[in-house]
């Protein structure tokens, strides 16, 4: 099984708290929530806040409320991050665990790849707009390695070089270097990233395996 995509963190701690709840309480923080979000889909304007909606309702797992919220995001915003990589990655998971029917999976795929393409689109756009910023380097850098291997080893090697003291950033480059078979550049970027996190699973096994 694929696996739902992660909520944003705030709507994951709610939902947590949701489960602390007697069976009244649970139901009538559930009605609260759903009148708040039944406004807020019919009147607010900003995507953030529908994305915000559908992180909230993919950790309620009501994954059909989900979808409709992410796709609410891209029609009130178009040009906004976020809603079309939430909604790839729900469709696929969703393909991925049969709930989507397997004669509907190559429509759902196509529109899978247009939604990755539309967001790679967008975090282009921002990353050319704001070279200074760290996060949005990142966020292109990993989208782009699948299409262009070489802008996507140059944003992520600029992530790095903006924020030298994110681990993150510095093990997702990693991996992307031995995507590229730059063995030894990955082996210093592992180096670096257990100087920084000793404890970092991850970094540690892929320097074991070099």
């Amino acid at each position: 099984a694929a696996g739902i995509p992660a909520p944003d963190p705030a709507a994951r701690a709610l939902a947590d708290a949701s489960e602390l709840l007697s069976g009244k309480q649970r139901n009538l923080l559930q009605t609260t929530l759903n009148e708040w979000i039944k406004g807020l889909m019919a009147n607010n304007d900003r995507a953030g806040a529908h994305l915000a909606v559908g992180d909230l309702q993919l950790q309620m797992r009501d994954v059909e409320a989900a979808e409709a919220a992410y796709r609410q995001a891209m029609r009130v915003e178009p040009q906004s991050l976020g809603a079309r990589g939430q909604l790839a990655a729900l469709l696929e998971a969703l393909a991925a665990d049969g709930i989507i029917p397997v004669e509907q999976h190559k429509s759902v795929r196509s529109e899978v790849l247009a939604l990755r393409a539309d967001e790679l689109a967008l975090l282009k756009r921002d990353a050319e707009r704001a070279p200074e910023l760290a996060v949005i380097q990142f966020l292109y850098g990993r989208e782009a390695l699948a299409s262009d291997m070489p802008a996507g080893l140059a944003a992520l090697a600029k992530a790095v070089e903006l924020e030298p003291t994110v681990a993150e950033y510095r093990l997702v480059y990693a991996q992307a270097l031995l995507l590229a078979d730059k063995r030894d550049e990955a082996r210093q970027q592992l180096q670096r990233v257990l100087e920084q996190t000793p404890d970092n699973a991850a970094a540690r096994q892929l320097l074991e395996s070099l």
